[in-house]
């Protein structure tokens, strides 16, 4: 039987997903960029007409916080992760990620996969591949929070990033 404990490399592996998405919902240029290595490759919305690619970590991470500036707010979630060991300094890492959006007044819902390929450089894990495509999505009026006590949140608020 296989032992379902995780690694302390898969654990680091996992993280490196975890600080990506963190980063890309909070706008931090530094945590985004410190995912990828420096002559990272990525293609976005792969198998669709808005696919596009980028390379270098600095790059990838300018473009992506661009995007998701226009955005009120965001939140990405894993769903689900899977290792595979290509060697000692080198896996795949396939994500399945959630992911909510608010712009204009409505709310984005998408699956979104993950292929990624991470290598060991300087002492940690980075993406040096990645494919990104979308799964599903729908879109659904915003609706704004009323919970007891507490005031209503503002949907057309963009300074909350």
């Amino acid at each position: 039987m296989t032992n379902p404990m995780k690694t302390p490399n898969e654990l680091e592996i996992a993280a490196v997903m975890r600080r990506y998405l963190h980063g890309v919902d909070s706008c931090d240029l530094a945590a985004v960029a410190s995912c990828f290595s420096v002559d990272a490759h990525a293609v976005f919305n792969d198998t669709t007409p808005a696919r596009f690619e980028l390379h270098g970590g600095t790059e990838i991470a300018q473009r992506l916080l661009q995007i998701v500036s226009k955005f009120s707010s965001s939140c990405h979630g894993v769903a689900n992760y899977g290792v595979r060991y290509l060697g000692a300094s080198e896996v795949e890492l396939s994500t399945f990620v959630t992911a909510h959006i608010l712009a204009e007044g409505r709310v984005s819902s998408r699956g979104l996969h993950y292929r990624d390929r991470l290598i060991r450089q300087d002492d940690q894990w980075r993406i040096a591949d990645r494919v990104h495509r979308p799964l599903w999505q729908f879109d659904t009026p915003a609706v704004a929070s009323a919970i007891p006590g507490l005031s209503q949140v503002d949907l057309t608020n963009r300074g909350t990033r």
